[in-house]
């Protein structure tokens, strides 16, 4: 573990900082697009509007990349126990998921999927510390 805090640490921290900064700008910059929108009745392009949103998703790529590189570089040991908690987060959020689409058929409120990645990481931490534990 101590090779992914030198090597890809920082690259993952630039990364997520890139995305921190990003979103909000991005966000402030379709507010104001849209309020010069409504009052100048100028029509942005909606492939516009999309590219603009995307931009914050840019760094993230670079996260993914970091991290994954992280994960090839631990021993045999971290990787099985990164191998079963994610299973367990694949596993658990597939079945909350699917389940409260169910849910929602029968009248549940719209739940965004937004939330899907952070109750995915959640339930990695949680594998982690079972999978952790099962190996003492």
């Amino acid at each position: 573990m101590q090779t992914f805090k030198n090597k890809h640490f920082k690259k993952f921290v630039a990364a997520m900082a890139a995305f921190v900064v990003l979103l909000p700008l991005t966000i402030m910059g379709m507010a104001l697009l849209a309020d010069q929108t409504e009052t100048r009745n100028i029509i942005v392009d909606t492939s516009l509007r999309y590219f603009i949103f995307l931009v914050p998703v840019v760094p993230m790529f670079f996260a993914v990349k970091a991290f994954a590189q992280a994960v090839g570089d631990l021993d045999e040991f971290q990787r099985q126990v990164q191998l079963e908690a994610l299973t367990f987060s694949l596993g658990g959020t597939a079945l909350l998921t699917f389940t409260y689409g169910f849910l929602e058929y029968a009248g549940a409120p719209h739940v965004n999927l937004m939330f899907v990645l952070p109750l995915c990481a959640f339930l990695w931490f949680v594998g982690v510390v079972f999978a952790e534990r099962r190996y003492r």
